[in-house]
């Protein structure tokens, strides 16, 4: 059966297996933590959003996970390089199906919940953050 610990310590491993994202946050830590530079990070905010019966015996927990990637620049002059490299390929990656369909405890995307990019780039200072949000329903 997955749960959502589970689910979030397998989504955290791939999406820095996968991308350019070297390091997790606890979300718990609001905003109070320094990244250092060229670096990239991820913490995410997870919610069960409900439970669907796919039989007599199975119900799947659909769960929602909002993905902040916050960036932070080496010289303030790498802006546009990162958008156009790493944050792009990145952005690509986490908004395929078949990426979050990959991650150990999924049983697929929930309709209505695909990846998507829910906060474009934005960008404070030297540094860049972005969401992408993900609903799933995870193995019975």
């Amino acid at each position: 059966m997955g749960t959502v610990a589970a689910f979030t310590t397998a989504a955290i491993a791939k999406i820095i297996a996968d991308t350019n994202v070297t390091v997790a946050i606890d979300e718990l830590v609001g905003n109070d933590f320094a990244i250092a530079s060229g670096v990239t990070v991820v913490r995410g905010p997870v919610s069960v959003v409900g439970q669907r019966a796919v039989s007599s015996n199975d119900t799947l927990t659909l769960v929602n996970y909002l993905f902040d990637i916050i960036h932070q620049l080496a010289d303030p002059q790498d802006s546009a390089a990162y958008l156009h490299g790493d944050a792009q390929a990145d952005q690509l990656s986490l908004s395929d199906p078949a990426f979050w369909r990959a991650v150990s405890g999924v049983f697929d995307i929930v309709e209505g919940g695909e990846p998507e990019l829910t906060l474009p780039p934005e960008r404070t200072g030297n540094i860049i953050e972005y969401r992408i949000s993900v609903t799933v329903a995870l193995e019975p």
